[in-house]
This record gives structure tokens, C-alpha cells and sequence, in this order.
């Protein structure tokens, strides 16, 4: 289940619609997946498309009570080539938050196994516990409300995509992991508010083998790149 490639955008725009580019073109049979920030309590479901006409679902959000939400969506890549993902809110900006990641071995139908959500308000952000029961990709994401919360990410986790690191930090890493209890966390400088998902997808089946290993990836809120040492 390898990363292949991600983009990321801070939209200061003032726009309801954000749009975001792939810079290689996508692969049939691959995976996108999508982390944003945006929205309100009052506008709390965006919808997600593409360039190439790729179905969307919102696989899990959570909102910071009294401010923004994070929400994670995905789509298999039935048609491949040249993308640009959008995604639309009810409500002008002024600012949105958006990566977008493509993988490969993830299964396309029912790609969910499980996902988790909470908010809370400390320097320890945590999705809380899911049971996943295949190997697969965890991905998770982070939204914080206050500036300046530097992230350290937990033991043998590291950077995949930071979208404005004064508002918003998407966390992603890469290992492998097999069927079990799983939290997303992140440790930050200094309080805040905060809200974090965590979504298992399951691993798409390999032909000739009884057994497979995938890695476990996951992306956390402000948006920083980087690999599993």
C-alpha cells in the first residue's frame, strides 16, 4: 500500500470552493484520499469531486465546538490521468485548509474498515481507539484552533503533508501494521483546541498469497512531509 504522491493548498481565496493538483497524473486502481479543513456549525457537509470524475464518500469528520471541522474523504481512481480535486462548502471561507494523497493496495469497494473521531482542548490530540480488522492504511487527520502548535508526532511516526503550520497541521506516516487497537497522536508546543479522525481502510487482497502486510498511514491537523525511517 505505497504512498505515491500528495499536494496541499492553504486557500485564502474567500471562495466556498477549494481545488487542489495532483502534480503526476493518477493511476487506475489507486486511491485518493483527501483531508480538509473548513466549514462551521452550521456547515458541516462538503461535497468532494475531481477533474477526472472520480466518486467520492466522506469517510469521517469532527468538528471543534464553537469553531472549524476536519473532515477525511476518499475515492478509488476509476479514471485515471491528469487531477485536480475540489472541494465545496456551503459557506464562503475566508480560508481553507486541503491535501490530497494517492495510494496504491487499497481496496476499492468498501474500503472502510473503521474510523474513529474526538475534540478536546490540551497539548495531547488523540482520535481515540479503533479495532481495525485487517491490515491496511490508517489515515488520520488534525485540525488545532490556536497558532503556534508546533506537533511532535508519536514514536515512529513522521510528516507527510503541513498546510499552514500556524493553523493547521495534516500529519501523515507510513508502516506496517496488522489488525489491532489503533490511535491517532500528536504532541503540541502549546494548548489548543483541537479535533482529530482516524479512518482504517482495509488492504486490497493479493492474488497467490493467504496472508499480506500493508504499511499504516495516517495524517494529522496544520499540514508536514516526510518518510518512516
Amino acid at each position: 500500500m505505497p504512498y505515491i504522491q500528495s499536494a496541499q493548498l492553504r486557500d485564502i481565496s474567500g471562495s466556498a470552493t477549494t481545488t487542489v493538483a495532483f502534480a503526476a497524473t493518477v493511476t487506475l486502481g489507486n486511491f485518493i484520499l483527501v483531508a480538509t479543513r473548513g466549514g462551521d456549525s452550521t456547515d458541516q457537509s462538503p461535497t468532494f469531486s475531481d477533474s477526472r470524475g472520480n466518486a467520492y464518500t466522506t469517510d469521517r469528520k469532527q468538528i471543534i465546538t464553537g469553531d472549524r471541522l476536519v473532515v477525511v474523504a476518499s475515492a478509488p481512481v476509476q479514471s485515471a490521468g491528469a487531477c485536480s480535486v475540489s472541494v465545496q462548502w456551503t459557506n464562503a471561507g475566508p480560508t481553507l485548509w486541503t491535501a490530497i494523497h494517492e495510494y496504491s493496495g487499497i481496496q476499492l469497494a468498501s474500503a472502510v474498515d473503521q474510523s474513529v473521531s474526538a475534540e478536546g482542548n490540551s497539548t495531547t490530540p488523540s482520535s481515540g481507539t479503533l479495532t481495525s480488522t485487517v491490515e491496511g492504511l490508517l489515515f488520520g487527520a488534525c485540525i488545532t484552533g490556536a497558532n503556534a502548535t508546533t506537533p511532535t508526532v508519536g514514536a515512529g511516526f513522521a510528516f507527510r503533508e503541513q498546510v499552514d503550520g500556524t493553523q493547521l497541521r495534516l500529519l501523515t506516516q507510513e508502516r506496517v501494521a496488522p489488525a489491532g487497537p489503533y490511535a491517532a497522536t500528536l504532541t503540541l508546543g502549546a494548548a489548543s483546541t483541537w479535533a482529530m479522525v482516524c479512518v482504517a481502510y482495509k488492504a486490497a487482497a493479493v492474488p497467490g498469497r493467504l496472508d499480506y502486510a500493508y504499511p499504516k498511514v495516517w495524517a494529522q491537523g496544520a499540514l508536514a512531509t516526510g518518510e518512516l525511517a
